[in-house]
């Protein structure tokens, strides 16, 4: 018994012929010898009732001798460690194809419009996380890769947008002066609050929801991450795909109504 060392090991499901089995009916310690001790889904920790259904993309932490594990991993899935690796591959043939997505525009009374880089990367995205919720493995980017490409983008962002409006910051503010200031935080502030008002008190709409859609409809990245962040859920991000793609349009046409008068 002493060879036989028990250890902790973490096994993804990845297998469809467990897909919506419970963990009664798969009964862990009899048929596998090994006694399941917790079970994480999106970053969640779930109670292991008996009834609980299990899902691909589940981790589940066994607790069994080494080779009783191996085999349970090989039946489920894989073991954790294979979840941490970074597709990069996928990863790098979405943006290109969401890329490729964004260059196809039609002309309107005038005016050019399409989804663009950042519409077509949207949809390659929405595309390829389905593909990802169906095959675990595909499209796989662990949460500390994802992390540090949303604060490095961020980041980048910011320092464009600066970069950009530092260059003739002083000869904006010498030929405006601070009506330019007051214009400015009005138009950026009094939409966002109304909006909010209406969705909120009005229709009713789910704060986090509410406030995904109106950073969709501002077509601001860096504003859904910083809700996102502040809700610590993804769950606005549900809110600003359907905003964003109208948005994306709109402001395309208001522009050029904009111009002409």
């Amino acid at each position: 018994m002493l060879d036989r060392s028990v250890e902790i090991m973490s096994i993804v499901l990845s297998r469809k012929a467990y897909e919506g089995k419970t963990i009664s009916e798969m009964n862990f310690t009899a048929n596998d010898h090994c006694s399941l001790l917790h079970l994480t889904r999106s970053g969640l920790d779930l109670s292991c009732r008996p009834n609980l259904k299990l899902h691909r993309g589940d981790i589940l932490v066994f607790t069994g001798t080494t080779p009783h594990l191996k085999a349970l991993a090989k039946r489920l899935g894989f073991l954790e460690n294979r979840w941490q690796e970074t597709d990069l591959v996928t990863f790098a043939f979405g943006i290109a194809v969401g890329l490729l997505i964004g260059i196809p525009a039609f002309t309107l009374g005038g005016t050019k419009i399409g989804l663009g880089s950042a519409g077509g990367v949207l949809v390659s995205g929405l595309v390829f996380g389905m593909l990802h919720s169906r095959y675990v493995l595909f499209g796989r980017l662990p949460a500390a890769a994802r992390h540090i490409l949303m604060e490095l983008g961020l980041l980048l962002f910011m320092v464009g947008v600066a970069v950009n409006a530092g260059t003739t910051i002083v000869e904006t503010f010498q030929g405006a002066g601070i009506e330019l200031v007051l214009s400015g935080a009005a138009v950026t502030i009094v939409p966002v609050l109304v909006c909010f008002a209406v969705g909120r008190y009005l229709l009713g709409m789910n704060a986090a929801l509410l406030l995904g859609a109106i950073t969709g409809s501002m077509t601001s990245t860096a504003a859904l991450q910083q809700v996102n962040a502040s809700a610590e859920s993804t769950l606005p991000t549900l809110g600003y795909v359907g905003a964003y793609a109208f948005a994306n349009v709109l402001l395309a046409v208001a522009g050029s109504i904009i111009m002409r008068l």
